[in-house]
């Protein structure tokens, strides 16, 4: 859902955690845990030395009470995750292409922007104890002026993750977004937003994983309303360093987006 992504970003519960773990055995490669196609970023960083690139589309739909709806098409939208040290990875977003379509309105087309950030594990987790990890990100107006950001937005997030009986994982973020408005007379200002998320996930089969979750922002500043929505999907790891993934979500309030789906690929090298 776009609405977070370009904020940070799109865990061990996009389930990239739970389904290769017979993969790896067989191959001797660790696991391809990915940040996609959830909300939920994992407490988990690419080994070093790694390159791991996590793409994706989406098709957004929204139709604000009884106003014109509007259909928004994502595609491309990339994380490339780069394995610097065991606890750290530096991480490069791009929003990919959009085309928007508000009805009654002229159709938008163009780039997003890029996002420049960084994780760091803080704790790896063992039995109840979670994994932990930190998350830093920049977004960059680099992209066309219908869908660029007014300033360079920051956004923080926290990621735990625990694994639980009967091969469930179940992974939550809390973090902060900041995004630059500008007002008529040209004054600018920062609005702070926090957001959320919680996600339950199991494997079904060696290769194939589900997921559910919810997750929204909570506005700081006044007058932002809350939005809040719910998804689910699938992965399927082809190999141990390449899945894929589908999902989909609704919104639950008037301020979310009223429903989207997406599908994507990931794949990491050297396996």
């Amino acid at each position: 859902m776009p609405k977070l992504n370009r904020a940070a970003l799109s865990g061990l519960l996009a389930l990239g955690g739970l389904t290769p773990i017979t993969a790896r055995a067989q191959t001797g490669a660790p696991p391809l845990i990915t940040d996609r196609p959830d909300q939920t970023e994992s407490a988990v960083v690419v080994p070093p030395g790694s390159f791991q690139l996590e793409l994706g589309g989406a098709h957004v739909f929204d139709r604000p009470g009884s106003g014109a709806s509007t259909r928004l098409v994502n595609l491309g939208a990339a994380l490339l995750r780069i394995g610097v040290a065991r606890p750290l990875e530096l991480r490069v977003g791009f929003a990919g292409w959009h085309r928007a379509e508000p009805d009654g309105a002229p159709v938008l087309h163009g780039f997003g922007d890029l996002d420049l950030g960084a994780k760091l594990v803080l704790a790896e987790g063992a039995g109840f104890s979670p994994a932990v990890a930190v998350m830093g990100a920049v977004t960059v107006p680099t992209g066309h002026e219908a869908f660029r950001a007014a300033g360079l937005d920051p956004a923080f997030r926290v990621s735990l993750s625990h694994e639980l009986p009967g091969g469930l994982g179940l992974g939550y973020n809390a973090g902060a977004l900041w995004t630059t408005e500008g007002d008529l007379a040209g004054n600018e200002s920062l609005r702070t937003d926090l957001l959320y998320t919680l996600t339950l996930a199991r494997g079904l089969t060696e290769r194939l994983g589900a997921f559910v979750e919810g997750f929204g922002v909570v506005g700081v500043s006044d007058g932002q309303p809350a939005w809040h929505a719910l998804d689910a999907g699938f992965t399927l790891a082809l190999r141990a360093n390449l899945q894929l993934d589908a999902s989909a979500g609704i919104g639950l309030n008037e301020a979310a987006e009223d429903w989207f789906v997406g599908a994507g690929i990931s794949v990491r090298v050297p396996r």
